[in-house]
């Protein structure tokens, strides 16, 4: 309200006051707020204070320590499965870690720790970012193992003399290929 001569001032109606309790119930502020209490936090709105950037970087320290587990679980895993799989394994542990590490993030963002807008939306939209890179990554990784698996085993064992057998191999290496590209292009198409 601005009476035209003095400050300007927030005025709430009572059912709004009445509803702030209920409103914490149901949404928890987050571990932010038993740090730095809401008004401290209001004088910095719109300028990222330095407890955010460390809560920040301690959810970052977090998701690194995420990733590192699923890695290294997934790569032990990999040594117990059978030789044939051991190098899928491998192959599919960093982009399945990474997704797994930003989604770890952006849920400690949204439910753990609630931080204010510069800080989140840079960081939301980052972790978003890298989620997506990193499914993408994941599906190509699994749909270009899985075509080599199958060539390896039904087209590799032609005999190249045949001119119907060459054909055939250059048939399911171009659809192996176009098969990578198609992934590629709808997951820039899901960027856009």
């Amino acid at each position: 309200f601005h009476d035209g001569e003095g400050e300007p001032v927030w005025l709430f109606s009572p059912f709004v006051v009445e509803r702030v309790p209920a409103l914490y119930a149901t949404e928890r502020p987050g571990l932010l707020a038993d740090w730095m209490s809401l008004e401290r936090r209001l004088e910095t709105l719109g300028r990222p204070s330095a407890w955010e950037w460390g809560a920040a970087l301690a959810l970052m320290l977090a998701s690194g320590a995420l990733w590192f587990g699923v890695y290294s679980g997934l790569r032990a895993l990999g040594r117990r499965t059978p030789t044939l799989w051991r190098r899928d394994a491998r192959h599919a542990a960093w982009p399945f870690a990474t997704l797994v590490a930003a989604l770890g993030f952006r849920l400690g963002t949204e439910h753990l720790i609630l931080l204010t807008g510069p800080v989140a939306s840079n960081l939301d939209v980052a972790s978003e970012v890298v989620a997506l890179g990193a499914a993408l990554w994941l599906l190509l990784r699994l749909v270009e193992l899985r075509t080599r698996r199958l060539s390896e085993r039904y087209v590799v064992p032609l005999p190249a003399e045949d001119p119907e057998n060459r054909r055939t191999k250059t048939t399911v290496y171009v659809v192996r290929r176009l098969a990578v590209v198609v992934i590629a292009l709808l997951g820039l198409g899901c960027w856009c």
